[in-house]
C-alpha cells in the first residue's frame, strides 16, 4: 500500500526485534538477494486459501503487468522484463483455468524456484501482519468522534534533499552536517523532507518542519486542509499506522480512505513506552489497545505524541492500493524491501498462521500451518533487509484479530520463468 508505514502492525507498534540483523552480514546488493532453489518437491506447493481466489489474484497481476511495459523484475542476477514475465503468467494462468490438477507440475516445470536472503539463514523471513480497519465516524464532530482524518495539508512543501545531492555531492553532507554530532543526513542516499514555509517581514521565507502530532491534535495549530471525517482518537491512530481503511458513517455510508501523505517526522513505536503495563510476551495489537482505552484524554493524547509521525488521507473508490499500483489482494499481497525483491512477482510462502476460539478473543489458542501463493506488490517503512515481509490480511474485524498478533518465522519463495530470463551480470 502506499503509505509510509504500508506498515506492519508488530514492528511499528512493538519494535521487538524487528530490525534486519542477520548473523552471516547484512545484505548490500539485489543481486545477493534471492539464490535457486535446486531440489523442490511439488506436493509441498499446498494453496490453504483455495486455487479459485488464486486463479483471480494470478489474472490482476498478470493485467496490471501489461500497464508496465518498461518494469523489470530481478531474481539474483537475472533480470527480465515484465512483458516476459507476464506472457509466461499467462501461460500458467490459462494451466490454472483448464487442467488446474497439473498446475504445480507446469509451475515447476517451466519456472525456476528462488529463496531469499533471509534474516540468519536462506528462505527464512520474519513475518508481520497489516490490515484494512473499518471503524466507526461521522462527518461532523461530535463528543464520540472528536478527532479529525485530513487530507494533504495546503502548505505542505518537499524539499528534495535528493535533488541537492545531485547538484551538490559530498558538499550536500558538508552543508548539513558540519559540526553537528550524530547527524543523520547523509551524502549518500538523499530522500525527502516534508515541510512548511514561515513568511518573515522584510526577512527571507524560512523553511521549518511540518507540525508534529503533538502540535497538529494536541496544541491544535491550524492545518490548512480538509477534513475528511471524524472519528475516534485510538481509531484514528490505527488507522494512520495501516495507512488506509473504511469509515463508516450514520446510515451504513461507508467513505473508503487511504494514504496521501505524511508529515516527515520520524515514526517512534507507542509499544516500547508500555512494557511496565504490558508484558513484552503479551505485546500486541489487542492488548495496546485495550491498555489505551483505559486512559485519561490527556493521558491518551500524551502516549500518542510520543509518536510524533502524522499521516494525511485521500478519499478512495475502491479497495487500498499498493506499492506497485494494484489493489491489495486479501490474504495474497505481501510487502517487502523494495530494495531487493522483485515486485510483481508470484511468491510462495510458508507460515503458522493463528486460530482464535472465539471472535472477541484478543489470544490464539494455537497456531495452525499454512501455506499459499502470495504477489509482492508492496513496501513498508519497517520492512527492511532480505528476511522481513508483511502479509496483508484483509480488512474488518477477523483480519485485525489475526494480523494483530502475527510475529512468525516463515520462508518465502519467488517464481522466475526458465525460458525467458537472460543472465546480466551487476556491478
Amino acid at each position: 500500500m502506499k503509505f509510509y508505514s504500508y506498515i506492519i502492525i508488530f514492528c511499528i507498534l512493538f519494535t521487538l526485534g524487528c530490525a534486519q540483523k542477520a548473523k552471516r552480514g547484512e545484505l548490500s546488493s539485489k543481486s545477493s538477494a534471492l539464490r535457486q532453489v535446486t531440489q523442490i518437491d511439488a506436493t509441498k506447493l499446498v494453496d490453504d486459501m483455495g486455487m479459485e481466489g488464486m486463479a483471480e489474484a494470478l489474472a490482476a497481476n498478470i493485467q496490471h503487468l501489461k500497464s508496465k511495459p518498461n518494469h523489470k523484475l530481478q531474481y539474483g542476477e537475472s533480470i527480465i522484463s515484465s512483458l516476459e514475465y507476464l506472457e509466461s503468467l499467462e501461460k500458467l494462468h490459462n494451466v490454472l483455468l483448464n487442467n488446474p490438477s497439473n498446475f504445480n507440475t507446469y509451475l515447476l516445470d517451466n519456472f525456476s524456484m528462488y529463496e531469499v536472503y533471509g534474516k540468519d539463514d536462506w528462505g527464512e523471513a520474519f513475518i508481520t501482519s497489516y490490515y484494512a480497519p473499518e471503524i466507526k465516524g461521522s462527518l461532523k464532530k461530535t463528543k464520540q468522534f472528536s478527532q479529525a482524518l485530513y487530507s494533504i495539508p495546503d502548505d505542505m512543501v518537499i524539499v528534495r534533499l535528493d535533488e541537492f545531492g545531485k547538484a551538490f555531492g559530498s558538499r550536500v553532507g558538508k552543508r548539513f552536517c558540519a559540526n553537528k554530532k550524530n547527524c543523520s543526513v547523509k551524502s549518500k542516499g538523499l530522500g525527502i523532507l516534508r515541510a512548511r514555509i514561515i513568511s518573515k517581514k522584510n526577512q527571507a521565507d524560512e523553511i521549518v518542519p511540518y507540525y508534529s502530532r503533538k502540535e497538529i491534535d494536541m496544541d491544535k495549530v491550524k492545518v490548512p486542509s480538509k477534513v475528511l471525517a471524524w472519528v475516534e482518537p485510538i481509531e484514528s491512530f490505527f488507522l494512520q499506522i495501516q495507512g488506509s481503511g473504511t469509515v463508516v458513517l450514520p446510515g451504513n455510508k461507508k467513505l473508503q480512505v487511504g494514504y496521501a501523505g505524511q508529515n516527515g517526522h520520524e515514526y517512534q513505536a507507542i509499544g516500547k513506552y508500555l512494557f511496565d503495563v504490558i508484558p513484552k510476551e503479551k505485546m500486541s495489537l489487542q492488548t495496546i489497545e485495550a491498555h489505551l482505552k483505559t486512559l485519561s484524554d490527556t493521558e491518551l493524547q500524551k502516549l500518542l505524541n510520543k509518536n510524533p509521525s502524522y499521516v494525511f488521507f485521500k478519499q478512495n473508490e475502491a479497495k487500498p492500493f499498493t506499492y506497485f499500483g494494484i489493489e491489495t489482494i486479501d490474504g495474497r499481497t505481501i510487502a517487502t524491501d523494495k530494495r531487493y525483491f522483485p515486485k510483481g512477482s508470484l511468491g510462495f510462502l510458508q507460515f503458522e498462521k493463528p486460530i482464535f476460539p472465539s471472535p472477541e478473543a484478543t489470544e490464539p489458542e494455537s497456531w495452525q500451518p499454512a501455506s499459499r501463493f502470495v504477489f509482492d506488490h508492496d513496501t513498508g517503512g519497517a520492512i527492511k533487509g532480505g528476511g522481513r515481509l508483511d502479509l496483508f490480511w484483509g480488512s474488518g474485524a477477523k483480519a485485525k484479530q489475526a494480523a494483530g498478533v502475527m510475529k512468525q518465522m516463515g520462508k518465502l519463495y519467488y517464481f522466475k520463468p526458465k525460458s525467458k530470463a537472460a543472465k546480466i551480470t551487476l556491478n
